[in-house]
């Protein structure tokens, strides 16, 4: 089930974990943040699109391999590499042949790449390929979800497929997410972002895996970029946040995102190798 979140009010650092009621400017309640729960129509919806594929080719009906919640094709079973082809022209096909095979399949296959968002005949049209590439005997394009006004972390909303020089699929992964509507603005400030950073110690591992620890000491050191779209798996859902991402370190970064409505953290993301 998709709850729609309007602009709200109010600030909570720290507050326990799960759903609350935010006030709209319709004075109306809502629930902060939007979440998709496992839900059985949705499922069928896909298994069905993935069968109707497979008879097309006549293959034998297989399970797919689904992506928890939104119900998008998580991956290509590896006995279908190469058996299933997206184009009916022979031979080997050229880069833009191949890109236009590829929007085609897009648009044929919507649901089954696309999840709920797929019953939105024009959601795909919000896809921008950001990387396609010609690697020894197949292509590899990726694309990332647009339909947002910022961007998406955490590995979602991102669709990337792999094809053979002959139009055959190899690689197949989806992790779009439906459109919601999320809060436009931040309710946390810059500046208290980075005195919460202030203190805050990080453990890596260097070169010969001794453990190590940063400590920020200055504001200096820290950035409070763009807010991102943050999905993120709480519970037996998948929850759709509104966060900033706060950079710290020099030369050795790490990423803390911080959700932009009720202050609580959502993750780390260490930016070098260790």
């Amino acid at each position: 089930m998709l709850i729609a979140i309007l602009p709200v009010v109010g600030f909570c650092c720290g507050c326990a974990a799960g759903q609350y009621d935010v006030t709209t400017p319709q004075g109306k309640t809502a629930k902060y943040p939007s979440v998709i729960s496992d839900d059985d129509k949705r499922r069928q919806t896909a298994t069905t699109s993935w069968a109707v594929m497979l008879e097309e080719r006549k293959l034998k009906p297989l399970a797919p391999d689904l992506e928890p919640f939104t119900q998008s094709i998580r991956a290509l079973p590896a006995s279908l590499a190469g058996r299933i082809r997206i184009t009916e022209k022979e031979g080997d096909l050229t880069p833009i042949q191949a890109r236009e095979a590829l929007r085609n399949f897009i648009d044929r296959h919507n649901i089954l790449l696309l999840g709920d968002a797929g019953l939105n005949e024009t959601f795909h049209k919000t896809l921008s390929l950001t990387a396609f590439s010609v690697d020894g005997n197949f292509f590899r394009a990726t694309w990332v979800q647009a339909n947002y006004p910022y961007e998406i972390e955490n590995g979602y909303g991102i669709l990337s497929i792999a094809i053979s020089r002959q139009g055959a699929l190899l690689q197949l992964s989806s992790r779009l997410i439906p459109s919601v509507h999320l809060p436009t603005e931040p309710l946390v400030t810059s500046r208290q972002l980075t005195d919460r950073m202030i203190g805050r110690v990080f453990t890596y591992s260097n070169i010969a895996g001794q453990p190590q620890t940063y400590k920020v000491a200055a504001p200096e050191v820290v950035q409070v970029k763009k807010p991102v779209v943050y999905p993120v798996q709480e519970g037996s859902a998948l929850a759709i946040r509104l966060a900033i991402p706060v950079e710290v370190g020099s030369g050795m970064t790490w990423t803390v995102f911080i959700d932009a409505i009720d202050g609580r953290e959502l993750g780390v993301r260490q930016n070098f190798q260790s």
